[in-house]
């Protein structure tokens, strides 16, 4: 062709390929924020979402999944994986709450029992779409803080419910020194704040801390690490004892004459 409509068409040419040039870099972080991949701690639930379509389930990633297409501004939601601990202590910062913390509850007698408890336990993931869709929304639970909020509202008042209903059976010179009851209270509170948990929220959706997808839900592991007393009625105990102690004293020394 003649050299002048070579030219005419060189600028044409050259914008064009400018604006293909510019399309993709622009769609570069479209594309790069549409690929997701799972940490081995946590589980992903996918959701359809975008700017043209209705919100609908997509998949569930399992923890350390690799790179996969999610869908353009589709969401993941993640959720803890692996064991999980919910601690009541009165030490600052050892629990769950950053300040002193206790379950209080009253014995037979009506002594109020100061416990020191941790419960282990795992997410049942094979019900994560319906935990998602029920509570993990409502409390934001995906996020570190909507994660504590849920517990606090589901487990802390299970929690309490059972080791108070626990407690009432039972006069507090038994909690207090006997090593055996105490144990009986751990399993009976165990089995109990599962029924609890699944009475609540519908399903079983915490398991023992052994939990592996697709096996059995066992309850979560239920732990009371110390009980403490008033200290007037410790005083109490320690006099009795103290008293004891000397009345045998005594009468060994009236047969020793």
């Amino acid at each position: 062709r003649p050299a002048s409509k070579r030219s005419d068409r060189g600028p044409g040419r050259t914008l064009a390929v400018a604006a293909v040039v510019i399309v993709a870099l622009a769609l570069v972080p479209l594309v790069a924020s549409s690929m997701k991949k799972t940490p081995k701690d946590r589980i992903g639930i996918s959701y359809g979402g975008g700017p043209i379509e209705g919100s609908h389930f997509q998949r569930v990633g399992q923890p350390g999944s690799r790179l996969f297409f999610n869908g353009f501004f589709d969401p993941l939601y993640l959720y803890p994986a692996d064991q999980q601990n919910y601690i009541v202590s009165t030490v600052p910062g050892e629990g769950a709450k950053p300040t002193a913390d206790r379950v209080v509850a009253p014995s037979k007698d009506r002594v109020q029992v100061s416990y020191q408890v941790a419960v282990y336990y795992r997410l049942n993931t094979d019900l994560l779409r319906p935990f998602h869709e029920q509570f993990g929304l409502k409390y934001e639970a995906y996020t570190p803080a909507g994660w504590d909020r849920l517990i606090e509202d589901t487990f802390r008042q299970q929690l309490e419910n059972a080791l108070q209903e626990e407690t009432r059976r039972y006069a507090v010179a038994d909690i207090y020194g006997d090593a055996d009851l105490l144990l009986k209270i751990q399993g009976s509170v165990q089995a109990t704040l599962s029924d609890r948990l699944e009475l609540a929220m519908g399903k079983r959706y915490f398991c023992a801390p052994t939990f592996q997808a697709g096996g059995e839900c066992a309850d979560p592991t239920f732990v009371i690490k110390k009980v403490d007393l008033p200290e007037s009625v410790v005083a109490a105990f320690e006099d009795n004892r103290t008293s004891e102690i000397q009345i045998k004293t005594r009468t060994n020394e009236v047969e020793q004459r």
